[in-house]
């Protein structure tokens, strides 16, 4: 319980904060629609981290599957961001 604590305050509520930031002043600029940054920051760390263990502690990247780094990036970024863009009035 100590390290999963001490994990939460050093890694998690940092990151849930700087996200939050993030996500709240690029909404104010107009550049992405208001969100919880909390829960958007989380769900970005999901989708690497899902591709990661997939790539990497499951065997994925020994896979002749066409999918490598430039396609998971760009696919991430595309459907991460896009879901942020301000919707049209």
């Amino acid at each position: 319980p100590e390290r999963a604590r001490e994990f939460q305050e050093r890694v998690v509520q940092r990151g849930d904060a700087l996200f939050s930031t993030f996500f709240n002043v690029e909404a104010e600029r107009g550049r992405l629609r208001p969100t919880d940054g909390v829960v958007a920051g989380r769900t970005l760390v999901g989708m690497v981290l899902s591709m990661f263990l997939s790539r990497q502690i499951w065997g994925g990247k020994h896979l002749d599957d066409g999918v490598g780094d430039a396609r998971i990036t760009d696919t991430i970024v595309d459907v991460f961001l896009n879901g942020l863009l301000p919707r049209p009035a």
